[in-house]
C-alpha cells in the first residue's frame, strides 16, 4: 500500500480512506477492469455481421479477446495475480458469464456446423480455452508467438473441437 501510494502521488492516509486493505484496492482495479473488458466485447461482438459462418464468427471473438490483451493484458496479469488472494466475485463472474453467452449463443446458431451435442459443454471448454491461452492464464506467452499466429493456433484448435466426435 505504500508503493502504490507512493506511485499514485498520495499520501497513505489518503489511500487508506478509499481502501481500507489491499484486498479492497485489488478488488476495485479487478471490478473496474473487468467491467472494462465486458464493454469492449460487448462492442466489438455487436459488429459480428448475422450471416458470419462460425468459423468467422470464432475468429471475430478470438481477435476481440486478443485485442483486449494488447490493450490490457498486462495489468490484468497483475491483477489475476493478486486475486488468488481474494477468492471469487460474484459481480465479476457475472460480467464473464455475460461475455461467455454470447458464445454460448454463436454456437446455437451455427449447430449445424458443430459435432459436439452439449453445446454448455463446448462453451465452457472454448471459453476456458481461449481465456487461458489469450490471458497467459497459466505460462507466460513465448516471445515468438506473434498475435496473428495465436490467433491461428487458437482457431485451429476451436474448430478442430467442435468437429470432433
Amino acid at each position: 500500500m505504500q508503493q502504490v501510494a507512493k506511485v499514485a502521488g498520495v499520501s497513505p492516509g489518503s489511500l487508506y480512506q478509499y481502501f481500507p486493505d489491499k484486498a479492497s484496492l485489488v478488488t476495485a482495479l479487478v471490478e473496474a477492469q473487468s467491467e472494462r473488458e465486458l464493454a469492449f466485447h460487448l462492442a466489438r461482438f455487436s459488429t459480428l455481421k448475422p450471416d458470419a459462418t462460425l468459423a468467422e464468427a470464432l475468429e471475430h471473438v478470438v481477435r476481440s479477446v486478443v485485442a483486449f490483451q494488447q490493450a490490457e493484458g498486462p495489468l490484468m496479469r497483475r491483477t489475476l495475480e493478486a486475486m488468488a488472494f481474494l477468492g471469487r466475485y460474484p459481480s465479476l463472474a457475472a460480467r464473464v458469464n455475460e461475455a461467455v453467452q454470447f458464445l454460448r449463443s454463436l454456437l446455437e446458431a451455427h449447430r449445424g456446423a458443430i459435432t459436439i451435442s452439449d453445446l454448455d459443454l463446448a462453451t465452457h471448454v472454448l471459453s476456458n480455452a481461449m481465456h487461458s491461452l489469450t490471458h497467459d492464464g497459466v505460462l507466460p506467452r513465448p516471445a515468438t508467438l506473434d498475435d496473428e499466429t495465436l490467433v491461428r493456433e487458437v482457431m485451429r484448435l476451436c474448430l478442430g473441437y467442435l468437429a470432433r466426435e
